[in-house]
């Protein structure tokens, strides 16, 4: 194969492998949580394929750039580097419409409480809202919120009582 054959190819660069191997292949950092390192785990394998440049082609909502920024620096304020870089990467990706960015909203949602307290403090809770109704989550974000109501209900669980208020 030559080389514009190679780069034109829709072929995946690696061998195949399930989310499960995956995440079984990977060392967690110590300093994450086993929810954070699932989340990041999940997110690093949606990546893991992608070229950098490839874009949808939906836009972005006019207040979407300031809000973005205020998570941003938010994230960069409160995290260590270790923890902000897989939030700044969502970001980055949600922001610039890249590849698989409903995914990694869609991964945000189901991983809601990771997030909640961040989005609320800049001040983009209705930003995250518009963006959910537009692509069409609302039914992954309810189901989500059941799962916690429905947690809170057994459990009385403070963690599953913030996210619903928010």
């Amino acid at each position: 194969m030559d080389m514009e054959e190679e780069l034109t190819s829709n072929k995946p660069n690696s061998t195949p492998i399930t989310l499960i191997e995956y995440l079984k292949s990977n060392t967690k950092d110590p300093e994450l949580s086993n929810h954070e390192h699932i989340f990041k785990m999940i997110l690093d394998y949606i990546n893991r394929e992608t070229v950098p440049i490839q874009r949808d082609l939906d836009t972005m909502l006019d207040e979407e750039t300031a809000g973005f920024d205020r998570l941003e620096f938010n994230i960069m304020q409160k995290y260590p580097e270790n923890k902000a870089v897989t939030r700044r990467n969502c970001i980055y990706i949600i922001r610039n419409r890249g590849m698989y960015w409903k995914s990694v909203l869609k991964v945000m949602i189901q991983f809601m409480d990771l997030w909640i307290s961040d989005i609320a403090d800049s001040e983009c809770l209705e930003i995250f809202a518009k963006i959910i109704i537009k692509v069409d989550m609302l039914p992954v974000l309810y189901k989500h919120l059941m799962k916690h109501v429905e947690h809170y209900n057994l459990n009385d669980n403070s963690t599953s009582m913030e996210m619903i208020k928010v």
